[in-house]
């Protein structure tokens, strides 16, 4: 019986000692975890810091770009105008000296040398707008719209 008792003492000994080592290694995966969610916080809150400061000077490249492209739109347009203006003058007087119908072309005003013109004139925007968007896309789901879709004859 001496023999049976030290077994059960030493496998009673063992499985506390394991119960120990137990505890310990979950208390360290549980400290690892805290220390990994805030790694993962701290990367995430990094990200998004950066992708805003990208983010933020990229579109200041682009509004300049779209002013800088504005203002070469209008010097090119200017410079047709004055141009297609020129050919209309050449074009009157040369009608003018033949006396032939092309004498009626009214002659557009240059906006470089009578001043700025007022630019033409945009298409309304808000809710008549949008009105008109969801009556088409009503009209495109019953079919009632231009291009009514045609089906074809089964073989």
């Amino acid at each position: 019986m001496g023999g049976m008792a030290e077994g059960l003492f030493r496998v009673h000994d063992e499985i506390l000692r394991l119960r120990r080592e137990r505890k310990l290694q979950l208390a360290s995966r549980e400290e690892e975890t805290r220390d990994r969610r805030a790694a993962v916080s701290r990367m995430l809150t990094r990200f998004s810091r950066d992708l805003a400061e990208t983010a933020g000077r990229g579109r200041i490249r682009r509004m300049d770009f779209l002013a800088d492209l504005r203002r070469e739109v209008l010097r090119l347009l200017d410079s047709l105008e004055a141009d297609c203006g020129g050919a209309r003058e050449a074009l009157v007087r040369l009608a003018g000296a033949r006396g032939g119908p092309a004498a009626r072309i009214r002659i557009r005003r240059n906006r470089a040398t009578d001043g700025a013109a007022a630019p033409a004139p945009r298409p309304p925007k808000g809710k008549a707008t949008a009105e008109r968007q969801v009556a088409k896309s009503k009209q495109h789901q019953t079919g009632r719209g231009r291009g009514k879709a045609r089906r074809l004859p089964r073989r």
